[in-house]
């Protein structure tokens, strides 16, 4: 699948460069392929297992934030399999990175694809809540950015929404939130986490990333 992926980003690549830039538009079935390659990456990497397995066994309580809980809860009551539900995942993902290319005002949004694809693409269809809360808060940035009427209040809303779909919780003493006990699903939990569980969005990096933002909007309109 490696082998497939990386020759499609090849492709495109060179059909990107024979293309004139005015036509250089969102390939349909450079995104078809990447949803094919999203919904069906092998159950056995990393994350991919724990998010199936609890898709699988929605009457176990789970350990993921409000908003993709509740996602992922309707999901199942209408009946999508796992495969249909990360399609449903990367529908929304790729509709907010089309959302904020529109708001930046990117003409090249083919080119942005291109380079999001491969750089990150292969750990967004394994972290799934990571990389969702990341697209959701690639347009609150892009609201502040353009810093229209509401815009702010549209960022706040954005960032409260990624929140609940990824966070990283911290028990009273400050260590990061444990799952115990020899319950399958915790069993599951943590042989993950010791695979391969990759915390690198962090609530705290996040609170951080967009403080620097406030800041440097504040420093840019001083100077103006």
């Amino acid at each position: 699948m490696v082998g497939v992926f990386y020759g499609l980003v090849l492709i495109e690549l060179i059909l990107l460069l024979l293309t004139p830039s005015r036509q250089q538009r969102m390939s349909i079935v450079f995104l078809v392929l990447l949803a094919i390659i999203f919904a069906y990456v092998p159950i056995t990497v990393s994350d991919n297992w724990v998010y199936n397995w609890y898709y699988t066994h929605p009457e176990v309580p789970t350990k993921f934030e409000p908003v993709f809980n509740q996602v992922m809860q309707m999901a199942t009551k209408v009946g999508l399999s796992y495969q249909q539900f990360k399609l449903v995942i990367f529908t929304i993902e790729m509709s907010c990175m089309a959302w904020g290319l529109n708001i930046f005002q990117v003409d090249n949004k083919r080119v942005v694809l291109l380079c999001y694809t491969a750089i990150q693409f292969f750990e967004s269809g394994v972290q799934l809540r990571n990389y969702l809360m990341a697209t959701v808060v690639f347009v609150a940035i892009a609201y502040l950015w353009r810093d229209k009427r509401f815009d702010t209040m549209y960022f706040v809303m954005l960032v409260g929404l990624a929140a609940g779909t990824s966070y990283l919780r911290l028990d009273r003493s400050g260590n990061r939130h444990t799952v115990t006990g020899d319950r399958p699903e915790n069993v599951a939990v943590r042989a993950s986490v010791r695979a391969r569980y990759d915390y690198r969005i962090r609530r705290g990096d996040g609170c951080r990333v967009i403080t620097a933002i406030l800041a440097s909007r504040s420093h840019f309109q001083a100077d103006g």
